[in-house]
Parts: structure tokens; C-alpha cells; sequence
């Protein structure tokens, strides 16, 4: 329930653009939920066999199938993943290719010492690993946003938008749009209520200077 609270108010504060970058975010954390619920399904099935699996092996995962290890490697360390890959999003649907490299580049290094797709710190390195992998892939992901950023530079590519001006233009428009009639009616309010004001306070006056004439 407060997870739900949160998102909701995260997407009230967050531009309609960035919505799929917020939907993105949330992948590795539903990972880590299906592989928790895939080992809680397990012991209730079959414990002795649940108890003799170590379900923080990656290569564990493996045996029930590539899918299953995919999410493994997904979810864990997923509040890092989940940084990097919204960061990576919001950047590129803004057009901002550097800072969208910059974060693919974060996420390379940490795939490599273990910060995120890993369960422990350390060089993922080895032939069988699986961290060198991510880090490939996060590190192709950064050339491919430079090579768009350059593409921008050589005017080849749409150059970043400034979002903030279009978004102070769209509330000066909709407060330009106010009609003549909701003007009037705010003026024809304010003139009822002066007339009313007027009205009672001679009649105010009469009963004081009444009251102090007897």
C-alpha cells in the first residue's frame, strides 16, 4: 500500500513525457518479486529439494531456464538498476544524449564490480560471468549516445528540447484562454457584493445614531 502511495504521488510531480522512464524503473524491482515468489513457490512444492538449492547462485538459475536466470540477474541489486535505467530513459526522451551516455557508462562500471545484476561486490570478469556481459552492453548502449550526440552536433539528429520554456508557455496559454464571460462573471460578483457592502452599511449607521439619540 505504501509502495502504491508513492508511485502515485511520484506521477503527479512527474511530466507526462518521463512516464514511461518511471514504468521502466519499476521492472527490476518486479523482477526481484517474481524470482522471491518463484522461491517461496518452490519451498511450498517441494521443500527438501528448496532447502538444497542456493537460490543466490546465478548459475542456480540456469537449470530453470534462461528466463528465470534473466530475471534473477535483473532484480538483483535492483534500486542501483533501477536508477540507471530511469536515468537512461528520462535523458534520451529529452534528447540529451551525453547525460543518457554518462548514465550508461555508470551502469557499465557497476555491472562490472557487482553494484547492480550481481549479488556480491567484485570483478565480474570471468569467462563464465555474467557481469562483463552487462557491462558490454551498457558500454555499447554509451557509444550508441554519442554517436547521437554527434549526430546532433552535424545536425543530423533533432538537437534536445527546452522542455521548461515549452512547459511555462503551455500555463501562460491556458491562462490566455480565459473567455470574456468568465471575466465578466468575476466582475459582475464583485460589483453584487460591493453593492450589498453599500447597502447595509447606511443601515448600520441609522440604527447606531438611533441608538444613541433615545
Amino acid at each position: 500500500f505504501v509502495g502504491i502511495i508513492v508511485c502515485v504521488d511520484t506521477l503527479q510531480i512527474t511530466p507526462k513525457r518521463h512516464f514511461p522512464a518511471f514504468i521502466l524503473g519499476l521492472v527490476p524491482a518486479v523482477a526481484s518479486w517474481a524470482t522471491e515468489l518463484a522461491q517461496a513457490l518452490l519451498r511450498a512444492v517441494n521443500p527438501d529439494k528448496a532447502n538444497s538449492i542456493d537460490f543466490q547462485d546465478p548459475q542456480t538459475w540456469r537449470g530453470f531456464g534462461n528466463t528465470m536466470q534473466g530475471l534473477f540477474l535483473l532484480g538483483s541489486n535492483y534500486l542501483v538498476t533501477s536508477i540507471v535505467l530511469t536515468c537512461m530513459l528520462i535523458f534520451t526522451i529529452d534528447r540529451n544524449f551525453t547525460m543518457a551516455a554518462l548514465w550508461a557508462s555508470i551502469g557499465a562500471i557497476c555491472s562490472l564490480v557487482g553494484l547492480m545484476h550481481a549479488i556480491k561486490l567484485g570483478l565480474w570478469i570471468a569467462k563464465d560471468d555474467f557481469g562483463w556481459r552487462w557491462c558490454v552492453g551498457y558500454a555499447s548502449t554509451a557509444v550508441m549516445f554519442m554517436v547521437l550526440h554527434l549526430g546532433q552536433r552535424l545536425d543530423l539528429v533533432k538537437k534536445p528540447c527546452d522542455y521548461e520554456s515549452e512547459d511555462n508557455h503551455r500555463t501562460v496559454d491556458k491562462l490566455s484562454k480565459v473567455t470574456v464571460s468568465e471575466l465578466d462573471r468575476v466582475v459582475v460578483s464583485h460589483q453584487a457584493t460591493t453593492v450589498t457592502n453599500d447597502m447595509k452599511t447606511p443601515a448600520a449607521d441609522t440604527y447606531t445614531h438611533g441608538g444613541l439619540k433615545g
